[in-house]
Order: structure tokens, then C-alpha cells, then sequence
């Protein structure tokens, strides 16, 4: 603000009640004529130092935490520039703050005397007046006058400087509440601006979007929605979830728990849209905010073209495996034959060492071989589980003793660790064998040279539970849902090749058996990915049955 010449009046020179009611008239005309605060502090000092004839004076406003928000201050009928102001002193053990503390006015007659006075250095006596800007229970801020002669100001004049305080107080709170209106003002316009943009964005989303309500209502859908579930937007609204297709009811109740908890759901469903048309639909979906109630947003994109190119993909890679899988077999059968034509071959030979590395290589093609071919007949559930009584510490063994050339070749430590002794668990060990053998494969592939990879085994709740950590790369986690998918791939420079059916497999494995299978990892901290099966007892034999009959009688 800049600085402006004030021009005195002093009430000293009036001789009656009636020019002291002009005075006052003439400051509650000034500061009642406007609603900007920064103006109303301007005009509330200038006539209050006028009307005292003081050419010195500061008027501070504060917030309901007692911090200063605005502050004014004159120095010999100046007013200071703001930033060369010194307020704390002043609020922490000034007069000021006597003020706020005692919520009442004060004369200082002599500052050099008056310990409630802050005195700087090198500063001549002089007197002070301060009375409040009060609410009913808030000190909303001080006004201070100082005149340079001491013993300036009387009684009379801390009745008058009350008074304008109080005419004060009003203007401040009126103009505080106009801000207050004009920031909702602002906020509802932006509000409206931005349901405008919400509107046109939703409406021209090239996805459907529905948005329900936590008992499975639609709240809302988009223009995309209405045409793909070939339904007018009236018709619509206020149905429930069931009646668009009966198999999306059961997939909302059951993942109604994890919304609650802020995570997003992916799936795919087949969306019937019509009786002879059937849509596979990919949604996205998670909870939001909508209004002053929560809401399920569903995101969905037709995948046909997907699920073609998948099948087509499916198609070609069942009938090249099926025509690999016949030549392997015979390539690992006439490796198995040479020491047979050979003769003994000494273990520490060059031979024998070609011909194990041969046979585990073989192995590794096999195990890739079956496991494409078994993830079709797996998510066809035309795999049975062979289940046996598994020694988990022996199957450990048996992968490390087929992979620890491989992680010796790329310079990675591979180690195995068993938590406690575990039980025998009733699996299928050659379908779990690959499992970890795929998922140490990745390991060992991603991780770097003179990595470490690790196995853990544990039982944790009722469950065996594994674990492989690498000090890969790491997965982001927008591809942590989807890694786990037919022909599913994370683009990294310089990554290994690979069609993507590894962890497919992998995981229709493990859900084969009633386990799960995730991956916990953070981009550059490395990968964790993690297994369990529930530890089921095997069926009685006969023999067993009998057994417990006889002992009961």
C-alpha cells in the first residue's frame, strides 16, 4: 500500500459531547463504507490516528489460533511498508500481547517505564494506548496508538479508543464474512466448471462407465454404457446390477469387501447384451466419491478383438508344442542311451559333464513344452492332480540340483532355506516342481550378475507356504494384476525372451490345488513372488479305515 499523508483532528480541541458524536460519526462513515479487509484496516487506522491526533499507530488482526493474518502499521503520519515491519516482539511481549492476554484496553504513560511496553533499543520515552478488536469470545485483534510526548493519553481518550475498536470489530467481522462469501462463491463456480468437465468427460468416455451404489444400483452410466447394454439411459438408472447380467451380482457382492478397502478390482466377465449376443468386457473397478455418497465405478472395455488374437496366438502355439513335444522326448531318450552304447563313463569326465548339462537341458525344454500345453487343459480343469505324500526339503533339492548350473553360469547365488521342520505335503510334486522351477528360472534370469536369489519354505496358518526373492529389476504395480495372464509380459531394457506363459501356468497350478499366488515388489527394489497351498490331510486307505473300526470296538 502506499504511503499516505494523514490529516489530524484532534478531539482535544472540541469543547462538547456533541463533537466527540461527530468524530465518531465521521470514523463509522469511513470504515463502515467498505467490505475489503485490507481497505477497512486502512481506513480504521487513518481515521483513528486522525481523530486522536497521534502520528504513530499499528492495528493487528489475528486468526482463531492466534497467528497474525493482517497487520497495519504508521509511523509519523506514514504508513510502513509491510515487510520492513517488526511484528513478533511486539505480539509475543508487547502491549499487544498484554492486550490479547487481559482482553481489555491499557494506557502506557511512559514506555521507558512501563514493563508491558517492548522497548528497542535506543528508543526515547513516549506513551501508548491499546484497546481490543473483541467478540463475544475472541480477540480478533489490537488497535495501538503512540504519541511521542509521555503522559499523552488520558482515561478519556482509552473510553473513545474503545469505542472505535468496538465500530472496528463490526467492520472487520462484516468484511471478514464477505471474503468468507466471496471464497464460496469461487468455490461453488469451480465446483460447477468442474461437474461440467466430470459430465462431458464422462459422457465421451470410448468406455462404458456405470457407477453404483454400495447395494448394487446404478447411480449413473455413460452414453457408451446405455449403447453397449443397448438400454436408454432412463431405463437404466435405479436398476439393479442383476438384471443386466446375473453373473456380474455374484462378482459385486464378492468383491464389495476389497472396494471397502480402497483396492481397485480387475476382471473379465462375458456380458450378455442381447439373447444371442454375448460381449467379453474387461472392467476396471474401484470406489469413489460420488456426491455425498459412495460409489462403485465400473470401467469396461470390450476385448473381443483381444480375446481373437489370444486365441488365434493359443491356437498356433498348441499345435507347434504339440509337434516339439515328440522330437524333445526322443532327443532326451537318446541322451539317456549313450552311456548305455558308451559304456561306464567316469563321473568327473568331460562327457559326463556334456551329457548332464545336456539332460538338464532337456528338462528345462520339456518342463516349457508341458507347462504350454497344460495351462490350456489346466483353465479347462482337464488336468487331475496326481497328489502324493511330498517331501518339501527333497523337492527343494531337486530343483536346485536342476538349476544351480544355470544360476552358477550367470554368476547368481541360488540358496534354499526350509523355516522348521515341515510336514510331508499331500501335492502333486511334479506339477509343483515346475512351479518353482519357473518361478527360480525368472529369478535367476532378471536378476543381475553376482545377484542372490532365495527360496524359502515355510508353514504359515494352516498353509505351506513358499517364497522366491531376486534383486531384479522389480515389477511397477500397474503390472502386478496382469503378470499372471496368458502371453503377459513386463517390458524391460534388455529383458529376456519369453512367450508369457510361465507364471500363467504358474498359477493355475497353484489354484489347482486351492492356493494362491501373488507378487510383492516395489520398481528397483526387486521381486518377492509367493505361493501357498493348504496343507490337507490324504484320503484314508481301506487298510486305515479298518484300522480306526477296529480300534473303536
Amino acid at each position: 500500500m502506499k504511503s499516505e499523508q494523514v490529516s489530524p483532528i484532534n478531539p482535544r480541541s472540541q469543547q462538547d459531547e456533541g463533537a466527540s458524536l461527530a468524530l465518531l460519526y465521521l470514523i463509522a462513515s469511513e470504515i463502515h463504507t467498505y467490505l475489503d479487509l485490507d481497505v477497512v484496516l486502512h481506513r480504521v487506522l487513518m481515521a483513528t490516528i486522525g481523530t486522536m491526533d497521534t502520528p504513530h499507530g499499528s492495528l493487528y488482526l489475528f486468526d482463531d489460533q492466534g497467528k497474525i493474518t493482517q497487520r497495519l502499521v504508521i509511523k509519523d503520519w506514514q504508513v510502513q511498508d509491510k515487510k520492513d515491519v517488526q511484528t513478533d516482539p511486539v505480539v509475543e511481549k508487547g502491549l499487544v500481547n498484554w492486550v490479547i492476554r487481559n482482553q481489555q484496553g491499557a494506557i502506557v504513560s511512559d514506555t521507558a517505564m512501563d514493563e508491558r511496553w517492548y522497548s528497542r533499543a535506543g528508543e526515547p520515552p513516549r506513551s501508548a494506548i491499546a484497546a481490543p478488536l473483541q467478540t463475544r469470545n475472541d480477540v480478533v485483534g489490537v488497535l495501538t496508538l503512540v504519541h511521542d510526548q509521555p503522559g499523552y493519553f488520558s482515561e478519556s481518550d482509552l473510553v473513545m479508543l474503545t469505542v472505535i475498536a468496538d465500530q472496528a470489530t463490526t467492520a472487520v467481522v462484516n468484511a471478514r464474512l464477505y471474503q468468507a462469501e466471496q471464497r464460496r462463491r469461487q468455490l461453488v463456480e469451480q465446483l460447477q466448471a468442474a461437474e461440467v468437465r466430470y459430465t462431458r468427460l464422462f459422457e465421451d468416455n470410448t468406455d462404458m462407465l456405470l457407477i453404483f451404489d454400495c447395494e448394487g444400483k446404478v447411480l449413473d452410466a455413460n452414453h457408451k454404457a446405455c449403447e453397449a447394454l443397448n438400454r436408454d439411459k432412463e431405463s437404466l438408472l435405479g436398476t439393479y446390477i442383476g438384471s443386466l447380467d446375473n453373473g456380474l451380482r455374484a462378482q459385486f457382492d464378492s468383491s464389495l469387501p476389497d472396494w471397502c478397502t480402497g483396492q481397485e478390482i480387475v476382471f473379465e466377465a462375458d456380458l450378455r447384451v442381447a439373447p444371442e449376443r454375448v460381449v467379453p468386457v474387461e472392467f476396471r473397478t474401484k470406489r469413489i466419491d460420488y456426491g455425498t455418497t459412495d460409489g462403485i465405478e465400473w470401467n469396461g472395455r470390450d476385448i473381443s478383438g483381444r480375446r481373437e488374437v489370444e486365441q488365434l496366438r493359443e491356437d498356433l502355439t498348441n499345435m507347434l508344442v504339440h509337434d516339439m513335444r515328440g522330437p524333445m522326448g526322443n532327443l532326451i531318450n537318446a541322451i539317456n542311451t549313450i552311456p548305455l552304447v558308451m559304456g561306464e563313463i567316469p563321473p568327473d569326465s568331460p562327457i559326463a559333464q556334456l551329457i548332464d548339462i545336456a539332460l538338464r537341458s532337456g528338462q528345462q525344454m520339456q518342463d516349457l513344452i508341458d507347462s504350454m500345453l497344460d495351462v490350456s487343459r489346466l483353465e479347462q480343469h482337464e488336468v487331475p492332480l496326481n497328489r502324493t505324500r511330498v517331501d518339501v526339503d527333497r523337492l527343494l533339492c531337486t530343483v536346485e540340483g536342476q538349476l544351480s548350473s544355470m544360476a552358477t553360469g550367470r554368476q547368481v547365488e541360488l540358496s534354499f532355506e526350509t523355516d522348521g521342520e515341515l510336514a510331508a505335503a499331500w501335492i502333486d510334486q511334479e506339477m509343483i516342481r515346475r512351479v518353482l522351477v519357473n518361478l527360480v528360472i525368472n529369478a535367476i534370469k532378471y536378476s543381475p550378475r553376482r545377484g542372490r536369489v532365495h527360496v524359502l519354505a515355510n508353514e504359515s496358518e494352516g498353509q505351506l507356504k513358499f517364497s522366491v526373492t531376486d534383486e531384479g529389476p522389480g515389477i511397477p504395480a500397474e503390472y502386478q494384476w496382469r503378470i499372471f495372464d496368458k502371453f503377459a509380459r513386463v517390458q524391460f531394457k534388455d529383458a529376456p525372451a519369453g512367450v508369457g506363459l510361465g507364471l500363467a501356468f504358474c498359477r493355475l497350478a497353484v489354484e489347482a490345488h486351492g492356493g494362491r499366488i501373488w507378487v510383492e515388489s516395489d520398481s528397483g527394489q526387486g521381486s518377492t513372488f509367493l505361493f501357498v497351498l493348504p496343507l490337507i490331510d490324504p484320503p484314508q486307505t481301506p487298510h486305515e479305515i479298518l484300522t480306526e473300526d477296529s480300534e473303536g470296538a
